[in-house]
């Protein structure tokens, strides 16, 4: 005896994904704060977001080195 196997309306997932409206992507500049020669990079970003610094700064890290 096998055990009924239930199968997903039509409209779950698939009604979730295309709900959204599709948002604007730009190729933008920025600098980071951790590089101290202020290179500046590009990348893409939503049209709407804006950051006062790179977000992934907080991970940069210097270590001390002992001689």
């Amino acid at each position: 005896m096998q055990m009924p196997v239930k199968h997903m309306a039509l409209g779950g997932l698939k009604a979730r994904r295309d709900a959204g409206k599709a948002r604007r992507w730009v190729w933008k500049a920025f600098t980071s704060s951790a590089r101290r020669d202020g290179t500046q990079f590009y990348h893409w970003v939503r049209a709407d977001a804006e950051f006062a610094d790179y977000p992934f700064t907080r991970f940069n890290k210097r270590a001390d080195v002992i001689r």
